[in-house]
């Protein structure tokens, strides 16, 4: 007697325990006795939901495949499990999930069924919500015309739509896992199999740009993006990608380098002609050597500034390499410091660069002539400096030359840089004849 008041506590205890409504049947299933639970449940009384009274809480839609499946598992004395739905005493109707076990004589006798009734109406929901939501999902992806996937978090892929297995042709099965691999080109594969297991150790977004075959056209030049799928709790849940067809633009861009180079070459080889039209043309006698000279190496600056322009496809170019470039007839092997360049890296446009190459070509040329570089101890600093979003500003600066004294007239490089590249650099320079050497600030439209 006293093991069975033990065991009956235990039972109680259990019963308090199980967030969910317990309830009792006998060995035929019926329900008898007084049941607390389902009573403060369904608001029947005892009278209501003895035998298989309880069926009239349960929604009439359910009753019959209720019944049918429990008579099922008393008769075979197993485990009952079951879905179906009841109506609440306020009149509600939710969902509930069903588990009830049988207890055993020791005979092997079923002496009684203890169930459980769990509302499962919010998790049913939210179950049903993400499963519009996953449908509306792979609605959009399959309406969509670039391929689209998603992996789990080891990196196989679990979905893809239409547009992906009609670039394969192939059956969506045949993508899933890692076979999407053997899409790619031979030589592509490498690198984007060690920048996907970077990404994933992460996890973090990635890209990267491939060959994909494409039947029966054949490779097809992709431009693939994918992104990490974080739950709410952070957990990583796998990538989502997509993936861009851009063989056109990859193939316009080729053909637009092409030109480019052509339209180099080309203007190089019109430079080369004018200097050797100056030079055959200016061989005359009522030339001025020295003039002949000033146009030719005029020619040979802009010409290096159009070197590092075609270097950039005419994109711009970084102040650094115009000014190094423009100085380089004037610098010393034997003292490499005597000019000294200096500043950010900044871009400045094509047109800039042009007329910068100039101003500093022209300096160059005045500091050799009259000014710092005409002696051995003369220095010359070159530095510049952001001042706005749109512009920054090169100084030139020289001392340890000659002592200068300012012109009576303007040369031509004066007029150049005082008016003739104001357009072009994107402002009006500023030439200062001081005693101890030139000074010039040059402003400059920035890329």
């Amino acid at each position: 007697m006293t093991r069975v008041l033990a065991s009956e506590a235990r039972l109680r205890a259990a019963v308090d325990a199980v967030q969910g409504v317990l309830w009792t049947n006998n060995a035929k299933g019926q329900m008898e006795g007084e049941q607390p639970a389902w009573g403060a449940l369904t608001g029947q009384e005892r009278a209501d939901y003895q035998g298989f009274g309880w069926t009239k809480a349960v929604h009439p839609d359910d009753i019959e495949p209720t019944v049918k499946a429990w008579l099922a598992a008393v008769a075979e004395k197993r485990t009952f499990e079951f879905e179906h739905r009841v109506r609440r005493r306020d009149g509600v109707w939710r969902d509930f999930r069903i588990r009830a076990v049988p207890l055993f004589e020791e005979t092997g006798e079923i002496r009684e069924w203890v169930g459980v009734h769990t509302d499962i109406t919010e998790q049913k929901a939210a179950a049903d919500k993400l499963r519009e939501s996953e449908a509306l999902f792979r609605i959009l992806a399959d309406a969509a015309p670039a391929p689209i996937w998603i992996t789990e978090p080891s990196g196989e892929v679990e979905f893809v739509n239409a547009a992906f297995a009609e670039l394969a042709n192939v059956g969506r099965d045949d993508l899933m896992g890692h076979a999407w691999i053997a899409l790619i080109h031979p030589d592509d594969l490498a690198e984007i199999l060690v920048r996907r297991e970077a990404a994933r150790a992460g996890p973090d977004p990635y890209s990267f740009e491939a060959r994909f075959r494409r039947h029966p056209e054949g490779w097809r030049w992709m431009l693939v993006n994918a992104k990490p799928r974080i739950d709410a709790s952070g957990a990583f849940l796998g990538y989502v990608g997509m993936a861009m067809d851009h063989t056109e633009i990859k193939t316009a861009q080729v053909h637009q380098q092409l030109l480019i180079n052509e339209l180099n070459h080309r203007v190089k080889n019109t430079l080369s002609s004018i200097q050797s039209i100056a030079r055959q043309t200016l061989r005359s006698d009522d030339v001025a050597p020295r003039a002949r000279d000033q146009f030719i190496e005029r020619l040979m600056a802009m010409s290096a500034a159009h070197n590092v322009l075609t270097s950039e496809s005419w994109s711009g170019a970084v102040i650094d390499d115009i000014l190094r470039e423009a100085l380089r007839p004037f610098a010393d092997d034997q003292d490499p410091d005597r000019i000294s360049i200096k500043g950010p890296s900044l871009r400045v446009e094509p047109g800039a660069a042009l007329a910068l190459a100039l101003a500093a070509h022209e300096l160059g040329t005045n500091a050799a002539k009259y000014g710092a570089l005409s002696s051995p101890g003369g220095r010359v600093s070159v530095e510049w400096a952001l001042e706005s979003d749109k512009h920054a500003m090169v100084r030139w600066r020289e001392w340890g030359g000659p002592e200068v004294v300012a012109p009576t007239h303007r040369g031509f490089g004066a007029r150049l840089l005082e008016r003739g590249l104001v357009g072009d650099l994107g402002g009006k320079p500023e030439l200062v004849f001081l005693p101890p050497g030139v000074e010039a600030r040059l402003p400059v439209r920035i890329a």
